[in-house]
């Protein structure tokens, strides 16, 4: 825990100023994007490719006795973990600046993160591009992973699909993301957090979780993910219960920032 005191504090110096109260905005009603039938009925066969279902195993559904077979993908002991991936894109409360992207009717070329990445203008938003520089690095890095196959660990809000704040609900543009940036590995994993804003485990997940790292000879884990100093904290915090790591560190190249949180000299 001192570890990642340190971390934060030099994170916080380094990085964006924060503010040390909750600021107040006026409630917003919540944004749901309903693509048009038309375009759906147009569109079923490319519809159909592109959003599966979530087509990464979830911890849940794997045997015990098969947690041995993931050892093969821990490179130097060590398994990485990204907490909440493109949480800000997907997830971040609609009431505090909450963005929502929506694609022109049949253009089904990208995901909603290379929309945003690639082609959603941001200007001089200092936020809108720290979290955009965020997000480009998270899909590197777990393009990487998955390219060098070694074992990621993905922690999803539970029950994502219907999650309060999620828009994408008739086409589910965040399982299409993790669909095309995992590629269908086999050497990644899923678990779902406590609750949509907590990266806290429950107690059956983390004896799960506990159990497959035995298995796969786990010793290190390195951290990633959103937000720093609250989910990805929490998923720190229940890391140190588990039993056979040697060694809990985050990646901060990899650790994203709330909004709500930056102050960037007032230019929102």
């Amino acid at each position: 825990m001192l570890r990642l005191i340190i971390l934060l504090v030099t994170l916080i110096a380094a990085g964006p100023s924060y503010i040390s109260s909750a600021q107040t905005t006026e409630a917003k009603p919540k944004k749901s994007v309903e693509p048009d039938d038309d375009m759906l009925r147009h569109y079923s066969r490319e519809i159909g490719v592109l959003y599966r279902r979530l087509n990464i195993r979830s911890l849940n559904d794997i045997p015990e006795k098969s947690f041995v077979e993931y050892k093969k993908y821990v490179q130097n002991g060590t398994a990485y973990v990204i907490v909440h991936p493109a949480y800000y894109i997907f997830f971040h409360d609609y009431n505090d600046n909450k963005l929502v992207i929506e694609r022109r009717s049949g253009n089904l070329l990208k995901n909603i993160v290379d929309v945003f990445i690639e082609d959603y203008p941001v200007g001089n938003n200092q936020m809108l591009q720290k979290m955009r520089e965020g997000q480009n690095k998270e899909k590197d890095f777990l393009r990487k992973a998955v390219s060098q196959k070694g074992l990621v660990i993905l922690v999803l809000p539970p029950n994502y699909i219907n999650h309060h704040d999620y828009p994408y609900h008739k086409l589910d543009e965040f399982g299409r993301y993790l669909n095309e940036i995992t590629k269908g590995a086999p050497s990644v994993v899923y678990i779902e957090s406590r609750g949509h804003e907590s990266g806290y485990l429950t107690g059956k997940t983390l004896s799960m979780l506990d159990s497959f790292l035995k298995e796969t000879g786990v010793k290190t884990l390195l951290i990633g993910g959103g937000y720093v100093g609250l989910c990805v904290e929490n998923f720190f915090t229940e890391a140190g219960r588990l039993h056979n790591i040697d060694k809990i560190e985050l990646m901060p190249e990899l650790l994203t920032s709330s909004p709500d949180f930056i102050m960037p000299g007032g230019n929102w």
